[in-house]
């Protein structure tokens, strides 16, 4: 039970890497990088939009990849890229190459989250997997209020540079443990290898046309107008147009993360007792 739940909590550290780091630091680091690197707000439109083109082409890739290599691989693989593109950040001079490890980074989000409910299915019991899962949902949360945590500290000295390699590095502990704890589980040994499921899978075109698939798609599409423009814009419009200090600003961004950190955990023990449906609802 004791690996189960560090297997629960390594897979929300790397969602908190690449959802967390990966998509939302750059969003709080925008006013700080723009002064530094000169870029207009209408390229961190054009960023934006790469990064969910990435999210998008990425989700696909690991859709059909993960039947192939493994959950367990495309899980570990998937963090390994993410670390790599957060150590690169600081190093890059260019807003062109920023804009591209931004996308890589967006599409490691969508790498490492697919697979992971085939994970949670082989290492978690069912009883439990709502909450588990709701745990590593939240991992998002978990990497913005960390993020709120280290921008106002480095970020007023002109040290955005910093906060890129801590988080970085974070992950690449992270990593590191993922490659220690998958292997003695086991999780990267695919399921019909140790003959755990012998059933043929059905095509994945096939089970992505289905009646309520459209339904959740049509959900995730309506909230995305609201969710991301706001948030990747948030930053720039609370200390370039409303003039608040760097402070204020992570205090916006801790609370989001806050209230996220436990929503997540709470919606899904509520769906181990109640069910999906009625926890979405």
């Amino acid at each position: 039970m004791r690996a189960n739940a560090l297997i629960v909590l390594l897979l929300t550290g790397l969602v908190a890497a690449t959802y967390g780091f990966g998509i939302y630091l750059f969003a709080q680091l925008v006013p700080d990088m723009r002064a530094s690197l000169g870029f207009d707000i209408a390229y961190v439109g054009t960023i934006t939009a790469a990064g969910q083109a990435g999210f998008l082409a990425s989700a696909l890739l690991a859709a059909w990849l993960t039947p192939r290599v493994g959950g367990g691989w495309m899980i570990f693989g998937s963090g390994a890229v993410c670390a790599l593109a957060l150590l690169l950040m600081p190093l890059a001079q260019n807003v062109v190459l920023i804009g591209v490890l931004l996308t890589v980074l967006a599409g490691t989000a969508a790498t490492v989250f697919v697979p992971m409910v085939e994970v949670i299915a082989r290492a978690v019991p069912y009883q439990y997997r709502g909450m588990a899962m709701g745990l590593v949902s939240s991992g998002t949360s978990y990497g913005v209020f960390i993020n709120s945590l280290l921008v106002p500290f480095y970020a007023p000295q002109g040290e955005w540079r910093t906060v890129w390699w801590i988080v970085g590095i974070i992950t690449i502990v992270l990593v590191v443990c993922v490659l220690v704890v998958f292997k003695r589980a086991r999780l990267f040994v695919r399921e019909d290898e140790d003959g755990s499921d012998g059933a043929p899978r059905k095509g994945v075109l096939r089970e992505a046309l289905q009646g309520w698939v459209y339904k959740v798609w049509s959900m995730n599409f309506l909230i995305g107008f609201s969710t991301f423009p706001f948030q990747n814009y948030l930053s720039s419009y609370l200390r370039t147009e409303l003039h608040f200090g760097v402070e204020y600003t992570a205090q916006i961004w801790a609370s989001i993360g806050f209230v996220g950190m436990f929503s997540g955990l709470a919606l899904g023990a509520l769906s181990d007792r109640i069910g999906l449906r009625g926890a979405m609802l």
